[in-house]
């Protein structure tokens, strides 16, 4: 008896089922997000008018993340926050005060990054709301922040993007 093509009790994963869990973050504010990506370098053998390959390296790409920004949480505040409790001071709040908090937190550090966003995962869920898989982000920081743009002829939403640094991920 031959196989159906599609099988009704087949569950396929679907793009909208999912949970972001960024330290701090409401989960409500998550529009986009990309899973994580995997980058196999390469290196290069040429013998006479050949050319052979091997794989080199295994890098794990940047994550992009697209946030609304609601008045109650302002998500911008937060990102900011995250940014300056790595290590951060701006030029107007520098001190030069042995005993001011913000002497010693002279450059970022990826230790404070890491410390403050804390564990982020991205859950896929089934109908039923269960967790189906979790990607967890080993060591992540936030590399950049874009507070996008407003417009007077745009009703949409104002969003922030959000760029980050791993040094690997895990699916379980």
């Amino acid at each position: 008896m031959p196989q159906p093509v599609w099988s009704p009790l087949a569950e396929p994963k679907r793009k909208f089922k999912f949970v972001l869990n960024i330290n701090d973050i409401p989960t409500y504010t998550i529009k986009t997000t990309d899973r994580p990506q995997i980058s196999v370098g390469e290196a290069k053998h040429e013998f006479f008018v050949h050319d052979f390959y091997f794989p080199g390296r295994v890098t794990w790409n940047e994550l992009s993340i697209t946030l609304i920004d609601p008045i109650d949480v302002n998500t911008s505040k937060k990102l900011l926050d995250f940014i300056k409790s790595s290590g951060y001071v701006a030029p107007s709040d520098f001190s030069e005060t042995p005993g001011d908090v913000n002497y010693n937190k002279k450059t970022l550090s990826k230790r404070a990054f890491v410390s403050t966003v804390g564990q982020i995962t991205i859950q896929t869920l089934d109908s039923d709301g269960n967790v189906i898989e979790t990607w967890e982000l080993k060591n992540p920081w936030i590399k950049s922040v874009n507070y996008n743009n407003m417009g007077y002829g745009d009703e949409g939403l104002v969003e922030l993007s959000l760029s980050l640094r791993y040094d690997w991920a895990v699916l379980n």
